[in-house]
């Protein structure tokens, strides 16, 4: 299972963090990865 670590900036939105992750999970899911799994970590700075 990926870990993956997001920093963004606050000037992101909920909905565009959302987005991101949404993205970065489905190209996860795409190489192999079980679609239940969902191992992100988004830090705001």
């Amino acid at each position: 299972m990926p870990l993956v670590t997001l920093s963004l900036s606050k000037a992101w939105s909920i909905k565009g963090q959302k987005l991101i992750a949404g993205g970065i999970h489905e190209a996860i899911v795409g190489v192999g990865f079980p679609k239940a799994d969902r191992f992100q970590k988004i830090y705001r700075q």
